[in-house]
């Protein structure tokens, strides 16, 4: 009787004993554990706060960097932010160098010819800071020769309804063609800006002679 039950207690004693064993070692994984993510987050924040401190400022230092201004046959916005003296547009895109364009299938009165002046100002009147639609054609001899759109009519269509300006180098198959040709038809009949000098306008262009023998 003695003997069982000193085996029992034996029995009873080395589960115990296990049971403490396995606790602590449990307990000492647990800590280790705890201890390695604790690192971990400790380790990473340094590291995230650090790649916010160099990549970002780099990120917005490059973006900062003005880029060149592709102009293509599809529209984007542009700022005229200069006309210059002979016609041409100085223009600048979103964080862009400033580029100088020309307006598509436009020719102007000679400088010191009838008109001249007048063209000219109109041109700043329509354009000079404003924000506009920027876009080429296919068949412009680059992409420096372009339209600009305000609204529901592109530049040249009123500078040539003003009779400001006639159409040149052009063959036909331009986008705007026909839109162009229709209001120079209009400023031409109603005897608008150079249209009002007869003989002035020219296949070629203008008739130098005639449009200083005119007065400006």
């Amino acid at each position: 009787m003695h003997r069982k039950k000193d085996d029992y207690l034996e029995i009873v004693f080395r589960q115990g004993v296990k049971l403490i064993i396995s606790g602590v070692i449990i307990g000492l994984l647990m800590g280790l554990f705890s201890l390695i993510a604790s690192s971990k987050k400790m380790a990473y924040c340094p590291f995230e706060s650090t790649a916010e401190a160099s990549v970002l400022p780099n990120f917005w230092h490059k973006k900062d960097q003005p880029k060149l201004l592709h102009i293509t046959t599809k529209p984007q916005a542009v700022e005229v932010t200069t006309v210059n003296a002979d016609n041409s547009l100085t223009v600048r895109g979103e964080n862009t160098y400033p580029k100088r364009v020309k307006l598509l299938l436009l020719s102007y009165p000679p400088k010191g010819c009838y008109g001249q002046d007048t063209a000219h100002k109109e041109l700043i009147r329509l354009t000079k800071g404003k924000i506009m639609w920027i876009f080429t054609d296919k068949q412009a001899q680059n992409s420096n020769y372009v339209y600009l759109q305000k609204d529901s009519k592109i530049i040249q269509e009123r500078i040539l309804e003003q009779g400001d300006a006639v159409m040149y180098n052009y063959n036909g198959s331009e986008k705007y063609f026909y839109n162009m040709q229709n209001a120079q038809q209009k400023a031409k009949e109603q005897l608008k800006g150079v249209w009002l000098v007869p003989g002035y306008v020219t296949d070629n262009g203008y008739n130098k002679k005639v449009g200083r023998v005119n007065g400006n």
